[in-house]
């Protein structure tokens, strides 16, 4: 819902609710992006923080994950974990990143703050 639609000559007009793209194209929350982002203008999803996946059905490391204990990214070439890489101040999430816990930040969650 409140998507917009190129009409082809240059104009556009609003789709109807759950259609993107050209109008053409059905996304929910619930079916297409597994209750774990939302629908784009496209119909792709946006998925929520810790997970990925074209229907952000694949979760972080506190999830299902599909790469196995301590390997992340859609191609599982990302290595973390807690101790080392995110220095035992967050937890590691689905693209091998580090989501600080409160009071740390930084890349790597080794500055206090935040």
């Amino acid at each position: 819902g409140g998507e917009h639609c190129s009409t082809g000559d240059g104009g556009d007009k609003p789709c109807v609710k759950n259609l993107y793209g050209q109008c053409d194209v059905v996304c929910t929350m619930a079916s297409t992006c597994s209750n774990h982002g939302r629908c784009m203008g496209d119909g792709s999803c946006e998925c929520y923080a810790g997970w990925f996946g074209e229907h952000c059905d694949r979760a972080d490391g506190f999830g299902d994950n599909p790469c196995g204990k301590d390997i992340y990214s859609q191609d599982c070439s990302d290595r973390c974990t807690i101790e080392g890489t995110c220095n035992n101040h967050g937890r590691c999430m689905g693209d091998g990143s580090c989501a600080c816990y409160t009071g740390w930040r930084g890349d790597y969650c080794d500055t206090v703050g935040g």
